[in-house]
């Protein structure tokens, strides 16, 4: 391990043409190829996992002051992350939580950004991101009884999302909730001992 690190690091001190930050994050293989002064494999890490022939198109959208806990939004940002966006939505219009509106609202802008921008529908994009980070957090007093208190906290979080452009082999396996696959609904399945 200690060779291939210290080879790592005397190809990425001989890099020239390539800033530091870059040479750190080319792979192994690349790195060792460049200390030899072969043509290495040619890529970094970042882009093994999206293929290189097609351009990738991303929208964003962030979402400032909204109530709750960054715990309790990324539990929600977990449940859409890779979904296609109509399927995210869908999630989110029938999801019970409090803030799950709040989420749909943030995906339902992106998907209106792409549509202004790109001309791209939900059916073809995908979270690709979705985070809850902190904002701020404001002290509140909580009054109990005999003359105490104690302090209750007003959490704030930002919200957001980032979708991508599908690829057209992904487009047919995220697409999930269509007409042709939903189940016909039977008696059985409107009887009131089934709810």
């Amino acid at each position: 391990m200690a060779p291939r690190l210290a080879a790592v690091a005397a190809s990425s001190a001989r890099a020239t043409s390539a800033p530091s930050w870059a040479a750190a994050c080319l792979s192994t293989e690349a790195a060792e190829a460049q200390a030899a002064g072969t043509e290495g494999p040619g890529y970094t890490v970042e882009e093994v996992s999206m293929p290189q022939s097609q351009d990738i198109r991303f929208v964003w959208y962030k979402q400032a002051n909204v109530p709750g806990s960054v715990k309790k939004l990324n539990i929600l940002a977990r449940q859409v992350r890779g979904l296609s966006a109509a399927e995210a939505m869908a999630q989110m219009t029938f999801d019970v939580k409090r803030r799950a509106p709040t989420m749909r609202y943030a995906i339902q802008r992106a998907v209106r950004r792409a549509e202004d921008r790109f001309d791209l529908f939900a059916d073809d994009l995908i979270v690709h991101e979705c985070t809850a980070e902190i904002q701020r957090q404001e002290a509140r007093m909580r009054y109990h009884a005999r003359g105490r208190f104690g302090l209750s906290h007003m959490r704030r979080s930002r919200v957001r999302v980032v979708l991508r452009e599908a690829f057209p082999e992904e487009k047919a396996a995220l697409n999930k909730f269509t007409a042709e696959k939903a189940r016909p609904v039977t008696t059985e399945m409107r009887s009131p001992r089934n709810y």
